[in-house]
């Protein structure tokens, strides 16, 4: 019987929780947040999250309290995806270095990674006048349950998204038809670089399509401040072949972003996963 309750409340709270206005919302995240700290098991995954972060830049002394914030940012992000026009309105600064690539014609990769309210970032800059296809995994876009549907219509918002089953070659078409893509790097791969002072393997395939259609890539961070909403940074384009090898290219990209990231850790999305320091994680 306490099953069947507790199963009978979930489903309403499914519909429910979506619908709610902001301010209760906001409500029920500070009471999630403030139980989650109450709960070990939140906590040390939290902290061992931050000390894969910190540790190899001499800084694992912050993991606690950055801790703290990881898990306030994840229950923020988990409960903001069903408010969709709050995160796709995140202000944008350097639009004209991606105006300026986008204007050459040969397509732009946009390089990111998961971190702070990157779910929102796509639909925030084609506001600004340009469309962004996000790449996505293809084992997240079949047969999705309701968060990831809801995940994967904000992600694509801005200009639809594009299967990782595509490969290399539609990523190449795709740039070569004169698209913005975005594609993270932080998702686990075989090209070895170092990432916060640690050994780290990312996938390169976005490069690799960007460095043979001749498109030049666009690196976007995000850096929160004190307010939900972070403000998206977007970087002068770089021109693959301005790089000897694609491993080059690959860690100029990472030392990019790791700036925004140690700037921010707890507002990384899950690190150990995401930075994983072999091929299987």
């Amino acid at each position: 019987m306490k099953t069947r309750t507790r199963r009978l409340l979930g489903r309403i709270a499914w519909l429910v929780y979506p619908r709610l206005p902001l301010p209760l919302t906001s409500l029920v995240v500070e009471l999630r947040i403030r139980r989650r700290l109450r709960t070990p098991a939140y906590v040390e995954n939290a902290r061992a999250q931050m000390h894969h972060i910190l540790d190899g830049v001499g800084r694992g002394e912050e993991a606690d309290d950055h801790a703290r914030d990881y898990i306030a940012r994840i229950a923020w992000r988990q409960a903001l995806r069903w408010h969709p026009r709050v995160i796709a309105r995140q202000p944008v600064t350097g639009m004209e270095h991606l105006r300026d690539a986008h204007a050459l014609g040969r397509g732009v990769l946009l390089s990111f990674v998961h971190h702070a309210e990157f779910g929102g970032m796509f639909k925030s800059i084609s506001r600004e006048g340009i469309p962004v296809r996000v790449m996505a995994a293809a084992a997240e876009m079949v047969a999705p349950g309701p968060k990831m549907i809801q995940h994967l219509s904000v992600v694509g918002s801005g200009g639809g998204l594009i299967s990782s089953s595509e490969g290399v070659a539609g990523l190449e078409r795709a740039l070569r038809a004169g698209e913005v893509l975005a594609v993270a790097i932080d998702v686990p791969g075989r090209t070895a670089l170092r990432f916060a002072g640690r050994d780290a393997h990312c996938s390169a395939g976005a490069a690799v399509a960007a460095s043979r259609a001749g498109a030049p890539i666009v690196v976007a961070t995000s850096h929160p401040g004190e307010g939900i909403r972070p403000t998206i940074r977007l970087h002068p384009a770089i021109e693959p072949s301005d790089f000897e090898t694609i491993d080059t290219l690959m860690q100029h990209l990472a030392n990019a972003h790791e700036t925004a990231v140690l700037a921010t850790p707890g507002s990384a999305y899950l690190p150990l996963t995401s930075w994983p320091a072999s091929p299987s994680g």
